[in-house]
């Protein structure tokens, strides 16, 4: 049993620019209001470590490993909470590009484990709200640095 959060968001400017923002781990804290912390690197096999703050303002830490990667395509990281089988979710973006120029932007998380019930009930809407006000600072941060 899995449960799945899809957001998406179309951002005025090419695909590879959309992927140089989120790929730059190191400025996501200027204009990322949900992840307040990120460190590593994006790349196949790379560990991260990162903060996000949901809604309530609450940060969680974790250390999910990037266990899809396409370069300027998609990446996704998983993180588990004690075991796979417990608690884990799948963080994906991929994007599309669209016939004018522009990009689409899928952002993703497939949670999955024992305690899916809970984490839905405890996060599913936390971290929906979370997604969709990363979507909106990300297409806000893509375009003008697209129009700089």
């Amino acid at each position: 049993m899995s449960y799945l959060i899809h957001t998406e968001i179309d951002i005025d400017a090419p695909r590879q620019l959309v992927w140089d923002v989120l790929v730059d781990l190191d400025r996501h804290t200027d204009w990322n209001p949900f992840i307040r912390k990120i460190e590593g690197t994006i790349g196949p096999g790379e560990k991260l470590h990162m903060e996000p703050r949901t809604d309530d303002g609450r940060d969680h830490a974790f250390d999910p490993v990037v266990t899809e990667y396409v370069a300027g395509k998609s990446f996704a990281w998983t993180g588990n909470v004690l075991h796979r089988l417990i608690a884990s979710g799948i963080h994906r973006f991929d994007l599309e590009d669209l016939s004018d120029g522009r990009c689409r932007v899928h952002h993703d998380e497939i949670f999955s484990g024992l305690l899916l019930p809970i984490t839905i009930l405890y996060a599913g809407g936390k971290t929906r709200r979370g997604f969709e006000e990363m979507n909106v600072a990300l297409k806000g941060e893509v375009e003008s640095r697209a129009t700089a």
